[in-house]
């Protein structure tokens, strides 16, 4: 090998050094890397072709995955390491919807972990391209669930649909703009969990709930306490006009039935509905 000029090898050695190292941060690895075929074999193994509106987040004992939600985004899956059901502890996913515009699909995947706090979970100030948010969390033991889902913009996307894992308001200590999701459709309750006295949803959040979403969450009120359920005079008289039936203390929607949910809700409930 000809050499035409003198070379730093110092100079040279950190050189590649830097080079190694962009190579491994972009490979997602921290193997050694021999000079050249090591070099070759590891920008060889790089995927590419990656979907750049997706992000991918495993996040740690307490998340803000909104941090890292970057312009340009419409789809983020959240997916949340343990092993042991005892590793509680931290927030659900802390604004994770706060910063992508077009965000239109948020996946959640929790596994055997329980959280144990969901404030401001689900939260964002923009949501004009949401359409789903598709959680697989077991939430019976949050306690916090101010602005759980959050949204008070009224440019919000229609029709957002919540599937997965019924929500368990079962310990719950207050509610505090809980479902305050403007363009909420559909989202389902596990029954007779909310012990709040008081619990408000403003017209403007529930003024798309579906039938079967009504019928959840007058289901998921619990019948040991005499509460107050604040939807205003529009959604009363959409829920007077769900006909339906006790079905051992739950309403089944039923064209036939010979109930209504308003009467559902303030005599097999025994709630107040304002």
């Amino acid at each position: 090998m000809a050499l035409d000029k003198l070379v730093d090898s110092a100079q040279l050695d950190a050189d590649l050094g830097d080079i190694a190292d962009a190579i491994r941060a972009k490979g997602g690895t921290s193997a050694e890397l021999s000079f050249p075929q090591g070099f070759v074999d590891a920008v060889g193994a790089i995927e590419t072709g990656a979907d750049p509106t997706v992000a991918n987040f495993v996040v740690g004992l307490n998340p803000s995955a909104g941090e890292y939600i970057l312009q340009g985004i419409k789809t983020i899956n959240i997916v949340r390491k343990g092993k042991d059901v005892a590793y509680k502890g931290g927030r659900v996913c802390s604004n994770c919807l706060s910063l992508s515009e077009v965000l239109e699909t948020i996946n959640v995947d929790y596994g055997i972990v329980q959280p144990t706090n969901g404030t401001d979970a689900f939260r964002s100030d923009r949501c004009e391209h949401l359409q789903t948010i598709n959680i697989n969390i077991d939430t019976s033991e949050i306690t916090g669930w101010d602005r759980f889902f959050y949204s008070k913009n009224t440019n919000n996307a229609h029709g957002i649909v919540v599937t997965g894992t019924p929500i368990d308001f079962n310990k719950m200590t207050r509610w505090s703009d809980t479902l305050e999701l403007y363009g909420l459709s559909e989202v389902r309750f596990v029954p007779n969990r909310i012990k709040a006295t008081t619990v408000t949803i403003s017209a403007n959040a529930n003024a798309e709930y579906s039938n079967d979403t009504w019928a959840s969450l007058i289901n998921a009120l619990s019948d040991t306490v005499a509460g107050t359920l604040t939807i205003g005079s529009a959604a009363q008289g959409v829920i007077t006009g769900i006909i339906g039936r006790n079905n051992d203390g739950l309403f089944v929607i039923d064209a036939d039935g010979d109930t209504n949910l308003m009467v559902f809700a303030t005599t097999v409930k025994g709630w107040t509905v304002a």
